[in-house]
């Protein structure tokens, strides 16, 4: 769209030498790096496909992939293109010259899935959907009415969280002293004490019983949950803006 209305950068920048000009498209603009998807369009829902997001996502690994939830393919390209105009102005005031930056959402969103491709660059494996295999316990686990969030990053924090669950025999097997070991071990050894740990307690009651233990856990909430949260109050994220039609509206500031 930029060509036909003659807004490219080297049109802009005859005008303007010291223009500052980010390109955001689905597959990249640059001439110098262009790949053969350069020409197709590009939506949030795309490039998380394309990208190998969606392919991580989803709990059953013999399930669906799933998009993520929010679209990330948007707002997480925009992020890297105003982090890129700001380095191209901090330049500038050193060098007194404009710059071209080339901002693909396909690109951005690769770094964004920096987890499955560094596996990928490192082991040869692919990253799947469903628990993870190298750190374990790890994901949403079900209380009694919700869910709650937990990981177990460390050996330490292995030995806390079979302490504040009460089963510190699961200390005593060898073949669970490990993220591995325990990823390989979570269905049939792990997750059924989990699960009657969890059966009677509410997200909240869990989540605080570990947090008091010093173990990082969660409840998983929703938009109303986090709107109602004290610490979203005390941070004052969500503002309130009037609007000409239908009045004062709350956003996320």
């Amino acid at each position: 769209y930029m060509e036909k209305l003659g807004f490219t950068y080297d049109k802009v920048k005859e005008a303007n030498p010291a223009v500052i000009y980010v390109a955001i498209s689905g597959f990249g603009r640059s001439k110098k790096y262009e790949g053969p998807l350069a020409s197709r369009l590009a939506y949030d829902i795309i490039v998380q496909a394309m990208a190998g997001l969606m392919y991580t996502c989803g709990g059953d690994p013999k399930g669906p992939p799933t998009w993520l939830g929010f679209a990330l393919g948007d707002a997480g390209t925009v992020v890297y293109a105003a982090y890129a105009a700001m380095l191209g102005y901090v330049n500038r005031l050193k060098t007194g010259k404009g710059e071209y930056f080339d901002i693909s959402m396909y690109d951005c969103m690769m770094a964004l899935a920096e987890r499955s491709h560094n596996v990928y660059a490192f082991t040869g494996n692919v990253v799947t959907r469903g628990p993870d295999k190298l750190i374990a316990p790890w994901g949403p686990f079900k209380c009694k009415d919700g869910y709650i969030a937990l990981i177990v990053p460390t050996e330490a924090m292995w030995k806390k969280f079979c302490e504040i669950i009460g089963h510190t025999e699961l200390l005593e097997n060898p073949e669970i002293q490990s993220g591995p070991g325990r990823g390989a071990h979570m269905d049939d050894l792990i997750r059924p004490i989990m699960n009657e740990w969890l059966s009677d307690k509410t997200p909240k009651e869990a989540s605080e019983m570990l947090i008091s233990g010093g173990f990082p856990c969660a409840p998983v909430q929703n938009a109303a949950d986090v709107a109602n949260s004290e610490h979203t109050k005390k941070r004052q994220i969500l503002v309130k803006i009037p609007d000409p039609i239908v009045g004062e509206l709350t956003v996320v500031g």
